[in-house]
């Protein structure tokens, strides 16, 4: 008997949540890197996904079950009125290979979660390792290399004993996390299908 993915956890806290509810209905359910995100605290949700995986004949129940815990969570909070959740149905085989992010219906909370992994990845190069590699995370290579050489450029300056080098390296640390946090938030840019003009 296989596991099946019915959906992701936000964070370590969802997490500990949908643990207790599904112990409590007896389902067995597995959330990848459970632990490693709890060392993270609270921006462990964003450098590794939260899947929850259960086993095929516990799925339709598991995902039933997720779906009314997410939604007294968002009545609670107010966020949609009632009736208004995604449907967390039972994964079918063709869903159970797509990537969630890749397909075209990527649920909104998957959407949230990547976006604050890819964020937080970015901050910690920009901020830590610096040399343009917030940037490079996000698949702006060149960007990165030029912010990399002009950071380059101004540690050299300061080891001559330039004062004025300071400021340029930290407006390069700043643009290098501004500018990836940005691409990262950014809508992405709809290329409009190529036609064949006869």
């Amino acid at each position: 008997m296989g596991r099946v993915r019915i959906g992701t956890c936000s964070g370590p806290a969802e997490a500990v949540l949908v643990r207790a509810a599904f112990d409590a209905h007896d389902i067995h359910v597995v959330i990848n890197a459970e632990h490693h995100a709890s060392v993270l605290g609270g921006l462990g949700g964003a450098f590794v996904p939260l899947h929850i995986m259960v086993d095929e004949a516990d799925a339709e129940e598991a995902a039933a079950l997720l779906a009314d815990l997410r939604q007294h969570d968002r009545a609670q909070a107010g966020d949609h009125p009632e009736g208004e959740l995604e449907d967390a149905a039972a994964p079918s085989d063709e869903d159970e290979d797509e990537d969630d992010a890749g397909s075209g219906r990527a649920s909104d909370v998957g959407q949230r979660v990547d976006r604050r992994r890819r964020t937080g990845i970015a901050l910690l190069l920009g901020l830590c390792a610096t040399f343009g590699t917030a940037h490079m995370s996000t698949g702006a290579w060149l960007r990165g290399l030029v912010l990399a050489g002009v950071e380059l450029f101004a540690i050299k300056r300061m080891i001559t004993g330039a004062d004025h080098a300071w400021p340029v390296l930290l407006a390069v640390i700043a643009a290098d996390v501004i500018g990836a946090v940005w691409r990262i938030h950014s809508p992405p840019t709809r290329i409009p299908p190529a036609r064949v003009h006869r």
